[in-house]
C-alpha cells in the first residue's frame, strides 16, 4: 500500500484517509510543494552542521527521498539559528514558502511520528 500525504498552505490530506495506521504502508510519498521544498533543503545540507553556507550540490546524484533523522535535524535548525540569519537563509532556499515552511515541516514531523514512518519519497 502507498500513502500519499500533501501538506498545503491551509490543510494536510492523507490519500487513503484517517484510517491509516490499520494499512500496512510499504512506501510513503510526498506531493506538495511544502514537501518537495523540505527534500531539496535536506539535500542541499540546509540542517546540516558541516557547513554554515547551503551547498551547491546539484552535479551530484539526488535521491528524492528523506528520513526521520533528516526531517527532525531540520526541524530543530530554526530554532537553532540566530532569528535573522536563519530568516535570510530561509528566504533565499524556500521563497514565498519561507513564511511557512517550517510550520510546514512541524506537521510533517508529527505525521511521521503519529504514523511511524521511516522514509518519504518526493
Amino acid at each position: 500500500m502507498i500513502l500519499t500525504i500533501d501538506i498545503g498552505g491551509g490543510s494536510t490530506e492523507f490519500v487513503i484517509g484517517y484510517q491509516v495506521k490499520k494499512y500496512n504502508i510499504e512506501k510513503v510519498i510526498g506531493s506538495s510543494g511544502t514537501i518537495r521544498k523540505i527534500e531539496k533543503a535536506v539535500y542541499k545540507g540546509y540542517a546540516q552542521d558541516l557547513r554554515a553556507d547551503v551547498r551547491d550540490l546539484d552535479e551530484f546524484q539526488r535521491d528524492w527521498c528523506f528520513n526521520k533523522e533528516d526531517l527532525k535535524k531540520w526541524v530543530e535548525k530554526p530554532i537553532n539559528e540566530k532569528r535573522d540569519k536563519g530568516v535570510k537563509k530561509r528566504r533565499k532556499l524556500f521563497n514565498k514558502r519561507s513564511g511557512f515552511i517550517v510550520a510546514g515541516a512541524v506537521v510533517l514531523e508529527e505525521i511521521f511520528i503519529s504514523l511511524g514512518l521511516e522514509e518519504m519519497e518526493v
